[in-house]
């Protein structure tokens, strides 16, 4: 299974260009192989899955559908492009396929289908990897603008943070690393020197 976006479509010739996660190939893709009820949209950036095959020798897609959120396969996938590679460029934009997909999760949907992927890779983060402000679920957090995604997606890192020393938890919280983080009482007391002074670097 690949992840692509399109690159461009023409819909009165039904053929158009897909760029995929497979070292960013321009695929060629034609309506025929188009398996979605939804149809193809060149406005948005809503990633999608197909395979490929030799067809009038060009690499075509084939099966194309856009990502199925109920599909535990599909996220699956997902979880295992994440730990590769999993940026897109198209033009002169380079677009994040986990990110992307994340964000466009529908309102109302049930998380516990993806809980067992999430906590594989929060656990496979390193301290300081958690800590980097570049990491997905940083960013998905702090600049999602899904409440229920955020929401969900703090309840498990926040149980990885509160396990990291009180040092790194002070500046979690005075560097506002992840907003809604908050280290408990007692690191807050016995650590308050700790506050000061990663307090005076908060610009």
């Amino acid at each position: 299974m690949i992840f692509g976006l399109i690159k461009w479509f023409n819909e009165e010739k039904g053929f158009g260009v897909i760029v995929s996660t497979d070292d960013s190939k321009e695929i060629f893709l034609h309506i025929s192989q188009w398996k979605d009820k939804e149809k193809i949209s060149t406005s948005n950036k809503i990633p999608f899955v197909f395979t490929t095959a030799i067809q009038r020798n060009k690499l075509s897609a084939v099966n194309c559908k856009y990502f199925n959120f109920n599909d535990k396969e599909h996220w699956q996938n997902l979880f295992n492009l994440y730990s590769k590679s999993d940026n897109i460029k198209v033009e002169y934009q380079t677009y994040n396929i986990t990110e992307l997909t994340l964000n466009s999760i529908p309102e109302n949907f049930n998380f516990t289908i993806i809980d067992t992927n999430i906590q594989e890779i929060i656990n496979e983060f390193s301290d300081d990897d958690l800590i980097n402000k570049t990491n997905l679920f940083h960013k998905i957090i702090n600049s999602s603008n899904n409440r229920q995604l955020k929401d969900y997606i703090f309840d498990n890192i926040n149980k990885r943070l509160l396990s990291l020393s009180p040092e790194n938890q002070i500046l979690i919280f005075n560097k506002q690393i992840f907003k809604d983080f908050l280290p408990s009482k007692d690191i807050l007391i016995n650590n308050h020197h700790l506050l000061l002074d990663f307090g005076q670097n908060i610009a």
